[in-house]
């Protein structure tokens, strides 16, 4: 795996977003920066339903955490309701929360709250040659994208045909 070199503090003081494509590594860089943290993984079907159909259910668990407990929650744009949650704790309590997702355009069309600057935007995107170090070949690059996975595999075409087709 590849050191991305996105920026983020090491102890958040502030709620934050991560957005990015698909397969661009924002969960993992998140387990790997922020491991002690709460983490919320709304691709678990029994997670997002538990807080699609009772988002205020948030509320009540984060009470029961310390105030620096920082609280990741990936996939957020699978429960938009939860922001309003989020927007509350943030608010009213200073709660730090680390919202990860793929489609920040997925928010927006639903009229989701999108916590109104309450929260830094970080953005993830494909790699980059500083982050390939030695690694870099430009006609690697070219023929497999920017994507983790897909640069570092021996055999990029089975997936690299998944994402075209």
């Amino acid at each position: 795996m590849y050191k991305r070199l996105l920026q983020m503090p090491e102890t958040p003081n502030q709620s934050f977003s991560l957005w990015g494509p698909r397969r661009t590594g924002k969960t993992t860089l998140l387990k790997e920066r922020y491991p002690d943290a709460l983490r919320i993984d709304l691709l678990k079907t029994d997670e997002l339903v538990r807080y699609a159909t009772e988002p205020s259910r948030l509320r009540d668990e984060v009470t029961m955490l310390s105030k620096d407990d920082l609280v990741i929650i990936d996939e957020i744009q699978k429960a938009p309701l939860l922001l309003d949650e989020i927007h509350y704790m943030i608010q009213e309590w200073q709660r730090v929360f680390g919202l990860c997702g793929s489609s920040a355009r997925k928010v927006r069309r639903g009229h989701a709250n999108l916590l109104g600057g309450r929260a830094i935007r970080y953005e993830l995107l494909g790699l980059v040659a500083e982050e390939l170090g030695a690694d870099f070949s430009i006609e690697r690059w070219v023929n497999t994208g920017p994507l983790p996975d897909h640069y570092g595999a021996e055999n990029p075409g089975p997936a690299l045909r998944v994402i075209v087709l």
